[in-house]
């Protein structure tokens, strides 16, 4: 009976010591959307979040914050802070006042290899900010650059100890008063929310989420004399350092663009094909647009083969080997005229030929009639100019064929002559359209 009454008698204590100890969390403070605009920066963000109705008017706050990583040594010569925005309204400072007569000013250094963040708020809790209750309220987005071009990764910690380093003060509205006698706090007097040693406040770190670079397209169009075009596309972009794109010859479609032997002609890595803007373009939730970048070849009536790779950057700065992101294989046209269809054939008046080109190319275009005899050159039905050694570009065009009343009936040839645009591998190409007069 004895031993029972002990027992008891000890957990009486424990839980007294315990309700004795309980600590109130009144605050959070959250670092969290973390992203990269170039290899060399970080932004993110600051929210404090109110979590217990002991006070509600926000004064003043200082953070010191590092990066995990101790190779990243900050100093004031080879980083630089800066506040891209706050939800907090702008103060300004005026005559001989050391805070803010109404609103917030902020201030950002580099100091003793930490990043000093120190917020500043007006002296009445008339002009301070009403945080509200359970919901993130932004300080600040701040952008840390390492002007030294170091890579930054999105590893970040408060610094320690926390009721040295971090601060949070609050506004009174009213007097503090113990024993109905002494008064502790006056309106508008700032008051450390560590302070008291019941109170705490919480400050964490969010992991950076890592978000999925996705590509959109790869595409590759031949352009014209001997000339392909290339562009892609991201839908979300992260964490990249550049692209690199090589290009293989396919003589025939027998063969697998996977067995081909491919080089490079484009790379953000320095070298011989280096090239600017083959670099990525930073951090996007709505992905970046790459092109036009123009390949020039050599062959016509063959495949070129493209393959489309990048360049990651892990969370310690680090470039991980090259990942193949896309292939795309385009045809290379002869310099012919693939198509020319007149419309009506037989004709009583006038017939209109359509033809189409699958490059720039120098025309003539003439009339054979059926005694064999040239007895005209047609023009362009568009510009009327005589198609006699004529520059057209590639795609459709059309001419119109209209013998006089008294020629005679029968068969005319309309002769096509085509002659690449800076290509000396072919000579020319032709093309015979037969068109039928009938009266």
């Amino acid at each position: 009976m004895k031993i029972a009454k002990y027992i008891l008698f000890f957990i009486l204590i424990l839980v007294n010591i315990s309700n004795s100890q309980v600590i109130d969390t009144v605050a959070i403070v959250n670092v969290d959307n973390y992203s990269k605009p170039a290899p060399n920066q970080l932004e993110f963000d600051i929210y404090l979040k109110r979590t217990s109705d002991k006070w509600i008017y926000f004064a003043n706050s200082t953070f010191h914050l590092k990066f995990n990583d101790p190779s990243i040594q900050l100093n004031a010569n080879d980083f630089q802070i800066e506040k891209i925005t706050t939800s907090l309204p702008y103060g300004i400072i005026s005559g001989g006042n050391v805070t803010p007569l109404n609103g917030y000013i902020s201030s950002e250094k580099i100091i003793n290899n930490q990043m000093s963040i120190g917020i500043l708020g007006p002296d009445t809790y008339q002009e301070s900010i009403l945080i509200p209750r359970d919901s993130l309220y932004l300080l600040g987005r701040y952008r840390i650059t390492a002007l030294n071009n170091q890579y930054l990764p999105k590893l970040l910690n408060f610094e320690n100890p926390f009721n040295y380093y971090q601060a949070i003060a609050y506004k009174t509205d009213k007097d503090s008063i113990v024993d109905n006698a002494i008064v502790w706090f006056h309106p508008d007097d700032n008051i450390e929310l560590n302070q008291d040693p019941s109170l705490f406040v919480s400050y964490n770190i969010n992991a950076p989420e890592k978000l999925p670079f996705i590509l959109e397209f790869f595409k590759v169009e031949y352009l014209t004399t001997l000339k392909n075009g290339i562009t892609w596309k991201t839908k979300s972009e992260y964490d990249l350092a550049g692209y690199s794109i090589t290009r293989a010859l396919r003589i025939s479609q027998i063969y697998n663009p996977n067995g081909l032997t491919y080089d490079t002609i484009l790379t953000w890595k320095a070298g011989e094909h280096y090239n600017s803007a083959m670099i990525g373009k930073g951090n996007s939730p709505i992905g970046n647009f790459y092109g036009q970048f123009v390949d020039t070849i050599q062959y016509r009536g063959v495949e070129y083969c493209y393959r489309l790779y990048a360049n990651f950057i892990d969370e310690y700065g680090k470039i991980k080997p090259d990942t193949l992101l896309a292939q795309v294989c385009v045809p290379i046209p002869n310099a012919v005229i693939v198509e020319a269809k007149p419309t009506p054939n037989p004709f009583a008046d006038k017939t209109t030929i359509q033809y189409k080109l699958d490059d720039d190319v120098y025309l003539t275009v003439y009339v054979i009639d059926p005694t064999g005899r040239i007895v005209r050159k047609l023009n362009d039905r568009e510009t009327g100019q005589v198609l006699d050694n004529k520059q057209q570009a590639r795609g459709i065009h059309s001419t119109v064929f209209e013998p006089p009343p008294n020629v005679s009936v029968g068969v005319y040839e309309i002769i096509f002559i085509a002659y690449p645009i800076n290509d000396p591998s072919i000579e020319l190409s032709r093309s015979i359209v037969k068109v039928v007069l009938m009266r």
